[in-house]
């Protein structure tokens, strides 16, 4: 024994004084050993041990520190004279390479005893001075001859005289004290490992029992509205089925629980939780994670697991926190129960690409509301088709007015091939209608901004191809759609396009809807008070201009309209030189502000002119 402290030896020899206190340290013991069962719980039989040593050697404070898995002595509970010190006492934690004082406890394993431990160079003193520590008893708990913890002992600000008989008490007693320490913590891990054990046991029971009732659904080919009320039932949690930018696709819930809006307005907040967990971020392709949505006051958390079809990343499956908390449990069963959401859509998938006529009747219908756009939208999912990325739409027409039997297999899947090589996107559907074939092209890339100038001149590289072996004449782009309604719309508008450039007389070319600007005006009865402001506006420089001067640009412009734009042609219709209506076109842009030689300004001198024309008709 180290002793440092002063120490008064006068009653040492005293055997009566000696026997009376180990007969109270065998009845310590007697009380310890007794509770080892009892208390079942080592942290109460530890408070047991610390408040006994306090008693046997009369000092007032007590931390009783245990060994742990990292080599280190960890506060597991204190004693002292007022106030509960627990808390306090598992903040401490020293060890082997902290202070030299538990390094001389473990080395010697024999107590110590030191007269100023917020001096003692042994000691870490800033921890003594907070705790206001003098006279300090640091005794070791030995078992099997190992050190597995220690004991502290100290009066709260006051020096104290340790006998030789106080320091052989407080040995004896942690002597004693460790086996039963010892046995109390093995009890403790056995415990914990039959816990676990039983709790693995029951998560293995429940996984089996939604591993069977999820398979079954698979094989009774549920779709997955139903396989998600399956999964409701089972684990008493609201399940959402979200498509890959986190949008619900479908949803079950516990009765009342949850609406469609409550889901939805946690979309965006949910890709943003998602990048950001460090579940995701270490992790390449990880198989779920819980994330919390955050919005206002309210903490929301979800446990998320990606749906993988044949390597893509599809959607996620998306389990709402309940009363219970999320847990390995929830985690595992999201992660088989994604897997078979992926079957289901892989086995719905390959049905629908079964048939070619499918996907036909799915962008027929597309085009004309034959469905709700819920479940188009769901349909064209599980066909693989994202409608919320966005797409073009391209119409191919041949001659104006052919009754005969346009495009067999052979030429559609070749006119279809050129139109995504041409365009470089895939055509995930194409659809034969009154006016020719319509094909769905995209997705675009995210950062493509839709440019009408580059649809067009694909269109014309397709239509200098194909013209003379599939007798293809005119090409109608669309704008870029991204929603159901958007595709039904664009849809209308090829249609529109297509009839007005007949009615144009243009027999070959491509056209965009844009193309068509103002003249579109004419196909709807309550525009007419607008195209007539417009027509006049447009050309009442030109009419003005002609009263004056006895002008004839307006009889050149209807004369290079019906000759399609070519001077020469004009010319000759006129009887003048080229030179004559270049500068009569010339003319004409400075007094309309419109350039004759553009294709967009032409359609527009064309639509007004119409107007103009048929200005009794529309008065």
């Amino acid at each position: 024994m180290t002793q440092e402290a002063s120490c008064d030896t006068g009653s040492a020899g005293d055997s009566e004084e000696s026997l009376e206190r180990y007969q109270a340290i065998l009845d310590a013991f007697v009380e310890v050993a007794a509770n080892v069962e009892e208390l079942g719980d080592l942290d109460n039989l530890l408070r047991l041990v610390a408040r006994s040593i306090c008693d046997l050697t009369g000092i007032r404070r007590c931390a009783l520190y245990l060994l742990g898995n990292d080599g280190l002595l960890h506060g597991r509970v204190g004693h002292g004279p007022d106030a509960n010190i627990d808390r306090a006492v598992q903040q401490l934690v020293t060890g082997w390479t902290v202070d030299g004082l538990t390094r001389e406890l473990i080395e010697g394993k024999s107590p110590i005893l030191i007269r100023d431990a917020s001096t003692d160079p042994r000691t870490v003193q800033e921890i003594m001075q907070r705790w206001q520590v003098r006279s300090l008893l640091a005794v070791p708990l030995v078992f099997s001859g190992e050190v597995i913890g220690a004991i502290h002992l100290d009066n709260i600000e006051e020096e104290h005289a340790y006998s030789d008989l106080d320091v052989d008490v407080a040995q004896t007693f942690a002597s004693l004290a460790s086996s039963a320490i010892a046995q109390a913590a093995m009890a403790a891990r056995n415990r914990e490992r039959a816990a676990v054990n039983e709790r693995q046991r029951d998560h293995l029971e429940q996984l089996s029992r939604i591993h069977a009732n999820l398979t079954e659904a698979v094989l009774r080919g549920d779709d997955i509205p139903t396989v998600l009320g399956r999964l409701v039932d089972l684990i008493e949690k609201t399940v959402v089925l979200r498509d890959r930018d986190f949008a619900v696709m479908a949803w079950s819930a516990p009765d009342g629980e949850h609406s469609h809006d409550d889901l939805e307005i946690h979309a965006e907040l949910l890709s943003a939780s998602w990048e950001a967990s460090e579940q995701v971020e270490h992790a390449e392709r990880p198989p779920s994670a819980v994330v919390e949505v955050v919005r206002g006051d309210e903490v929301a958390r979800r446990l998320l697991a990606p749906i993988r079809v044949e390597g893509e990343l599809v959607g996620y499956l998306d389990i709402v926190e309940a009363e219970q908390p999320l847990d390995e449990l929830d985690s595992r069963v999201a992660e088989h129960a994604a897997t078979v959401v992926a079957l289901v859509i892989l086995s719905e998938r390959r049905a629908i690409a079964l048939s070619d006529q499918e996907k036909d009747d799915l962008l027929g219908d597309l085009l004309h509301e034959t469905r709700d756009a819920s479940a188009l939208a769901r349909r064209a999912f599980l066909s693989g088709v994202d409608l919320s990325r966005r797409h073009v739409m391209m119409l191919f027409a041949r001659e104006h007015g052919s009754r005969t039997v346009w495009l067999d297999s052979a030429q559609r899947d070749t006119l279809i091939a050129a139109a995504s090589r041409e365009i470089g996107l895939p055509c995930p559907g194409s659809v034969i209608v009154p006016e020719g074939l319509v094909a769905l092209l995209g997705p675009l890339p995210d950062d493509t901004i839709g440019s009408v100038a580059a649809t067009r001149s694909a269109a014309m590289s397709i239509l200098d191809q194909l013209a003379d072996p599939l007798a293809l004449r005119l090409i109608a782009t669309s704008v870029v759609c991204g929603s159901v309604e958007q595709y039904r719309d664009g849809y209308r508008e090829l249609v529109e396009t297509l009839a007005l450039a007949y009615d144009l007389g243009w027999t070959d070319g491509v056209v965009t809807s844009p193309d068509l600007g103002a003249l579109r005006l004419l196909v709807s009865d309550h525009q007419r008070d607008r195209s007539v402001r417009y027509s006049s506006e447009l050309l009442q420089p030109l009419l003005d201009y002609d009263d004056s001067k006895s002008g004839e640009l307006l009889q050149t412009l209807r004369a290079f309209l019906a000759c399609n734009a070519s001077n020469r042609l004009t010319a000759e219709r006129l009887g003048v030189h080229d030179n004559t209506i270049r500068y009569r076109l010339a003319r004409i842009g400075e007094l309309c502000k419109m350039d004759p030689n553009r294709f967009d300004n032409l359609v527009d001198l064309r639509f007004a002119l119409s107007v103009h024309d048929l200005g009794r008709d529309l008065d």
